[in-house]
């Protein structure tokens, strides 16, 4: 279990088997010999493997076994149904769940229930998403391309934002390509009027700025980028375009090579173009950062609401 490298814990493992005749667990202890100036590590695991109908029990019997005075995260991998027992069994011991929104069934109906559970929990319990996290650097270049004083003023000036993204076989990518509409719109005070989804997994919007109108297109794009290299899952490019009183400027960031760079770039009226890294992030390192959380990332929260009307019932 690698998290435990990082973060020295107990980690209670619930698998609900049909096949099992009863609830039966497993303690295991670790231990990570010092090195390289690292200190000893351990950490123990608890494994709990119950029969699907026996939720309660084996809740009650997770529950008995967290380390009192130490906060209680909980990772839940897959879909999460936050109407369904074993959710709410989970929120009742829990003070930060971890989920992968990427993961929902349904991206429209998932996540307005997740921003439903996000607001009935009232700060009780926290929430982290690994599809938010996974926007980090795309939200650091996209400001970064606004640092000068005269991108700044640009801001009020956007006209047309275009995503594209790459699905992968086990999850639905659109999810991160939303999340960030999501922050530009409510960093920037965009309100969704209108959306359409013109072909499965590709979707227009419109929003306004104040009074200024605001097209944002949401495109899949699944091409390799070369006949060697594999698409990598997640955002794959965002481009910005601007104007004010005939002064046109755009905004550029995409994932180049083989996945893991970025390249940006900024044309208005000269062109300004620049590399960076771009990690690829699996589930695990993205769970070892997130292990160091304990509260809810606001601006996420808005980000969610806004996606959340995007798809009210009067804007379809």
């Amino acid at each position: 279990m690698r998290p435990g490298f990082t973060h020295p814990c107990r980690a209670v493992l619930v698998v609900f088997d049909d096949s099992a005749s009863e609830t039966v667990a497993n303690l295991t202890s670790h231990y990570r010999r010092p090195g390289n100036e690292e200190a000893a590590r351990y950490w123990e695991e608890i494994r709990l493997v119950a029969p699907g109908r026996s939720v309660h029990q084996a809740m009650s019997a997770a529950s008995t076994v967290v380390l009192p005075g130490l906060p209680v995260q909980t990772w839940w991998p897959g879909a999460v149904a936050f109407d369904g027992d074993l959710y709410n069994r989970v929120a009742e011991i829990s003070d930060r769940i971890l989920l992968d929104s990427s993961c929902l069934r349904e991206p429209r109906g998932g996540l307005a229930a997740l921003a439903g559970a996000i607001d009935v929990a009232h700060e009780s319990v926290a929430f982290g998403d690994l599809s938010w996290s996974r926007l980090t650097p795309w939200r650091v270049l996209t400001a970064e391309l606004f640092d000068h004083p005269a991108d700044q003023d640009m801001l009020d000036s956007i006209e047309r934002v275009n995503v594209e993204y790459s699905r992968s076989a086990g999850a639905n990518e659109l999810v991160q390509a939303l999340l960030y509409v999501g922050w530009l719109a409510s960093r920037l005070g965009w309100e969704p009027r209108a959306a359409l989804e013109e072909v499965p997994g590709n979707w227009r919007f419109w929003l306004v700025d104040g009074v200024r109108p605001v097209e944002v297109r949401i495109a899949r794009n699944d091409r390799p980028p070369s006949a060697d290299i594999k698409p990598t899952p997640g955002l794959r490019s965002v481009s910005i375009e601007a104007e004010e009183d005939g002064h046109h400027a755009s905004y550029l960031v995409e994932r180049t090579g083989a996945g893991d760079e970025a390249r940006t770039v900024k044309r208005d009226g000269t062109d300004l173009e620049g590399r960076a890294h771009m990690p690829r992030q699996d589930e695990t390192d993205l769970l070892q950062e997130e292990l160091g959380g304990f509260t809810t990332d606001r601006i996420f929260v808005d980000s969610l609401n806004v996606v959340v009307g995007l798809f009210a019932d009067n804007r379809r």
